[in-house]
């Protein structure tokens, strides 16, 4: 039990080096993960545009038209952008875990 209890405690204080050692740039770490999340969803938008022609609707005389809040070419750009930014944010990082010592 004694055994258990040192690693533990090992444990802890290599978390707790770890945390403060992140401390400063916690705010590039969490806007990496947000931009990440966000390539995501914009990466999955439908930005078809105009008639939309699949297995159900060539049954039907009116096809549905379809309008999107932005073309593919927005999407694409927007998308470029932001993993620009996070490629960026990944090189920081990198640096600082290469050149911090815990």
């Amino acid at each position: 039990m004694e055994n258990t209890s040192r690693l533990t405690n090992e444990l802890i204080e290599l978390k707790t080096k770890i945390h403060l050692a992140n401390s400063p740039v916690y705010d590039k770490i969490f806007r990496l993960s947000e931009l990440k999340s966000l390539v995501s969803k914009i990466k999955s938008l439908n930005c078809t545009e105009g008639t939309s022609v699949d297995y159900y609707s060539r049954r039907s005389e009116n096809p549905p038209v379809m309008t999107a809040e932005i073309s593919i070419l927005e999407r694409d750009s927007m998308v470029k952008i932001m993993e620009d930014e996070i490629e960026s944010l990944q090189e920081e990082l990198d640096t600082h875990n290469a050149l911090t010592q815990i």
